[in-house]
């Protein structure tokens, strides 16, 4: 389970690091938040900032400015616009792998009392948020239309809606990878000598809640994202209409990379997608996959 979990561990434990240093994290595009980040996500940016200044001596002081700005987040009312839905989840998923990860006990309680909130909080963002998929609007158009910049052009503006749908899409799927990797990490901690008819119900009833369907219990059927590291990586609005005239994309449903696998390249694997390859398939067989068509599997 660990060598599996390897790569996802990583990227969860570093990611208020990469959010504060790189403007982003492989289910959160570096330009969603380009012209106005929503005031939960200043307050999550500023804590990871933070955080990643701590020290014996501030380390106290900087976990409680955390427990704070969550007890904000969770009494403030939730609302239903999409970008404050988001950003809420974004929020709440970094501030839960800063205390998940830390290696004070009260930090990880704290955690384990905030699950119930991020369950919450997806299950709302699921029920009031419609995604439309921009790749499909743009099938057909001429790539001029794909270039052309809306703020002259008065065209609509393929690229950043995409951003926002392919970040929305891969922050499902990475909420409910956490939720599970926590609720297995609890199992897995769970007392092992049990002695009690009581304490071995409860272990068997946890043990049944962690039976997996293969999809880590996404239920809505239009949920689904996209494996293009071309895409996903695009710089510029150019860039973007080429990957998308030009390069390889996969649509990953009900996590199936059976076409990936069978017809992708090392090349149309961004991060996310050897997050939840190296997952599902193990870093051994990954590490395959990626020699037998001539590279090598590289996480940043």
């Amino acid at each position: 389970m660990a060598s599996r979990l390897r790569i996802t561990l990583d990227v969860l434990q570093n990611a208020h690091r990469t959010m504060v240093l790189e403007n982003q994290t492989p289910w959160c595009h570096p330009l969603l938040y380009k012209n106005g980040m929503p005031r939960v996500m200043q307050d999550a940016y500023a804590c990871c900032s933070l955080y990643m200044n701590r020290n014996p001596t501030n380390s106290k002081t900087i976990l409680s400015i955390i427990e704070n700005r969550v007890a904000e987040l969770l009494a403030s009312e939730q609302s239903n616009d999409a970008w404050d839905c988001l950003a809420r989840l974004h929020a709440l998923i970094l501030y839960q792998t800063i205390r998940i990860f830390d290696d004070d006990a009260s930090a990880r309680v704290a955690a384990e009392l905030t699950m119930p909130a991020l369950k919450a909080t997806l299950s709302h963002f699921e029920e009031n948020v419609f995604l439309e998929d921009t790749l499909l609007c743009m099938s057909g158009l001429p790539i001029n239309c794909l270039i052309d910049d809306p703020a002259t052009s008065g065209a609509k503006d393929y690229w950043h809606n995409w951003i926002f749908e392919e970040s929305a899409r891969r922050t499902l799927f990475l909420s409910y990878l956490l939720i599970r990797i926590w609720e297995v990490s609890q199992y897995v901690n769970m007392p092992q000598t049990i002695t009690t008819s009581t304490a071995k119900s409860q272990r068997v009833g946890e043990k049944n809640k962690l039976t997996c369907d293969g999809r880590l219990g996404l239920s809505n059927s239009w949920w689904y994202w996209y494996l293009s590291a071309h895409l996903w990586e695009a710089p510029t609005r150019y860039d973007f209409a080429l990957a998308y005239a030009e390069k390889n994309r996969f649509v990953i449903k009900n996590l199936d990379f059976s076409e990936f696998l069978a017809l992708g390249q090392p090349e149309d694997v961004d991060l996310l997608g050897k997050m939840a390859l190296s997952t599902l398939m193990g870093n051994e067989k990954l590490q395959d996959w990626f020699f037998e068509r001539g590279a090598m599997l590289m996480v940043p």
